[in-house]
């Protein structure tokens, strides 16, 4: 059975228990749980026309929100990491880099798809994004080829999602394990994970020791794998 939850996005007033993309989906034994249902993009970039483009094309299957800096999408991510189903940014942004916003929804264990928009050529640019889990478009790109990208996202986002809860509830994880395990999966590394969570290598390798321990995995990439290609 599902029950339908209301919410509120970010910049809208109001408190709500769950973001508007989830509804919950009661199971037995485990009660109700939050599941996304449908897309949820963030799209950050100084000219709100693409995004605009987006909405109108997505229509009642999806909500886009704009950012025009990294400092609103790095707060916007930083409140719930797993409200998006996908992130799109411009590499050169007013106040930063694309590319750093996406490196910090990593940390925090956002693992949405993501896009990368830029007139770069470069190499380090084109590895950084590869790293980082995300597709590449060269600007002028298509529209096209941008909803193309947003209209695959609800897919995805209901699988992450659900493969999360399994193993939270399969392994036993905390909080953290779940977000470091989450985090390294969408292409974080170790040092961005101790930079956005502000923990020590220390603890950090407590946290990776408890988290194989439970899981039985060889490492923590080992982990991270497995957990992507896990479906129900």
């Amino acid at each position: 059975m599902f029950v339908p939850h209301n919410g509120h996005g970010p910049g809208v007033a109001g408190t709500a228990l769950l973001p508007c993309n989830f509804v919950l989906l009661f199971s037995a034994g485990l009660g109700y749980v939050p599941i996304l249902v449908e897309t949820r993009l963030l799209f950050v970039d100084s000219d709100g026309s693409t995004a605009s483009m987006l909405a109108e094309a997505l229509g009642d299957r999806g909500h886009v929100t704009h950012a025009t800096n990294a400092a609103t999408a790095r707060r916007w991510v930083a409140q719930s990491p797993n409200r998006w189903t996908g992130l799109i940014s411009e590499v050169a942004l007013p106040d930063g880099d694309g590319l750093d916003v996406l490196a910090f929804a990593r940390t925090v264990g956002c693992t949405a798809p993501s896009l990368v928009l830029t007139t770069a050529h470069d190499p380090a640019t084109i590895n950084r994004a590869y790293e980082l889990g995300a597709r590449y478009l060269i600007k002028p790109a298509a529209d096209s080829q941008i909803l193309s990208f947003a209209l695959g996202l609800s897919r995805h986002a209901h699988g992450t999602s659900s493969r999360t809860q399994r193993w939270t509830r399969r392994y036993s994880l905390t909080n953290t394990e779940a977000a470091i395990l989450v985090a390294v999966a969408g292409g974080a590394s170790r040092d961005d994970v101790l930079a956005q969570r502000h923990i020590a290598v220390g603890t950090f390798k407590k946290h990776v020791q408890n988290l194989l321990r439970k899981t039985s995995d060889h490492s923590l990439l080992a982990a991270a794998a497995r957990f992507l290609r896990d479906d129900p």
